[in-house]
């Protein structure tokens, strides 16, 4: 087999698995694992994996996925399950950052009642907000349309004047040594501002988001609690090292 055919191959696999071990890929191709290495560091280098311990993964590279509409309703039970449970850490008298997560909208319901003011830079969440009667000041800057995100230079000074109690956030990619990523650079910084704002921050993500890695990183796993569904008892013990996993 060429080494470019053997290459494009590793790629279908990722496609098909988000991850791939070097041991299984030398069985796969009765190759060395000195082959393997060499196949991909060549595919890292030029973009298409990353390297994790062990293998390699994907990279989701400024895919943002489903619209904002339909990822309102994907996975909604387990959406709302996480939402229940990181809504019960919030307490009165607490000022909160709702980012543009569809997640961490799922939180607003469960927030009514509580007196509490909200910061986001989602309009929907705003909103949502305003429905539910909760005080909420909304961040200003360009609208990211295909994840209703305010960001930009404007965005990044507005909520930088801000301090919270507590920050809730979603991400696109949670990774053992990548960390939290997400496709768009400029929400990423955003999200980096909003915790160093933040006394205590969350990552609320379905399974789904597990062992993989979006065009840009966001923070260390240490820097947030995950607030997640259940997960493979492979996945909590190696994510359970770097920081607190909270199951629903």
């Amino acid at each position: 087999m060429k080494t470019s055919e053997r290459r494009k191959l590793i790629l279908d696999l990722l496609d098909q698995a988000e991850m791939v071990k070097t041991q299984d890929l030398m069985k796969t191709f009765d190759a060395s694992e000195s082959t393997i290495r060499r196949d991909l560091t060549v595919l890292a280098e030029n973009g298409k994996i990353v390297r994790v311990h062990g293998g390699a993964i994907g990279v989701d590279l400024y895919n943002y996925g489903l619209t904002v509409e339909k990822r309102q309703i994907e996975y909604i039970e387990e959406k709302q399950k996480i939402a229940k449970t990181a809504s019960a850490f919030v307490k009165d008298r607490e000022l909160i950052f709702l980012d543009a997560s569809t997640t961490v909208g799922e939180m607003i319901p469960f927030l009514a009642g509580k007196k509490i003011k909200a910061v986001t830079n989602s309009p929907i969440h705003a909103q949502r907000c305003y429905e539910n009667g909760i005080p909420v000041y909304v961040i200003g800057g360009e609208l990211r349309q295909a994840t209703d995100a305010v960001i930009g230079a404007v965005a990044n000074q507005q909520v930088s004047e801000f301090f919270f109690n507590r920050a809730f956030m979603g991400t696109n990619g949670i990774n053992a040594e990548f960390g939290y990523s997400t496709p768009d650079p400029e929400e990423a910084l955003m999200k980096r501002i909003v915790m160093r704002h933040a006394i205590k921050s969350y990552v609320l993500a379905d399974e789904s988001k597990f062992n993989r890695v979006a065009f840009t990183k966001v923070s260390d796993l240490d820097e947030a609690m995950i607030i997640t569904t259940t997960l493979a008892d492979e996945d909590r013990e190696k994510f359970s090292r770097q920081t607190t996993l909270t199951e629903v």
